[in-house]
């Protein structure tokens, strides 16, 4: 009867760890601040390695567009 327990709190656990995944590729998709090569790259990263991947979008993922305009990749965003 312990097993019970421990099998819950994993599955909660795992249903929360899928969640921070998928909001974290529905995020990267969303976003248009971002070019569509970043955006791929960033689901990518997060496909291959999904808990770094993620952790790495919402740590790093909002200054995208200031390292693509600092390296000319894009160019100053337009009022839009």
């Amino acid at each position: 009867m312990e097993a019970l327990p421990v099998f819950i709190l994993a599955a909660v656990c795992g249903a929360i760890v899928i969640a921070f995944i998928v909001v974290a590729v529905l995020q990267v998709v969303r976003s248009t601040d971002i070019s569509l090569t970043a955006r791929t790259v960033w689901v990518i990263g997060i496909v291959v390695a999904p808990l770094i991947g993620a952790m790495a979008w919402y740590l790093l993922g909002d200054r995208t567009p200031q390292i693509e305009r600092e390296l000319g990749i894009r160019g100053p965003r337009s009022g839009g």
